[in-house]
């Protein structure tokens, strides 16, 4: 079995069924309604993650916080424009 992600912190947290969720710059969980205009952003949770660089951060199906690494595979370069 491949390990896709990894826990970072147990929360144990319940998700509201109209909320996105998803970790600010400042590590903090944050929740929002996309179909509600403007878009109103609320901190749920203070955590003050600090993220690395190469790794995606999320609220996980168990509600705990759990990153993966991200994958920059990208579209492959035109090989005309590669020493623009």
């Amino acid at each position: 079995m491949i390990k896709m992600s990894e826990k970072i912190i147990k929360l144990g947290f319940i998700r509201e069924s109209k909320f996105f969720y998803h970790l600010n710059k400042a590590g903090n969980l944050i929740k929002f309604n996309p179909k509600k205009k403007p878009i109103k952003k609320e901190i749920v949770k203070k955590l003050g993650l600090k993220k690395e660089s190469g790794y995606i951060y999320f609220l996980d199906k168990e509600g705990d916080i759990s990153r993966a690494k991200m994958r920059r595979d990208g579209r492959k370069k035109n090989p005309r424009h590669q020493n623009d």
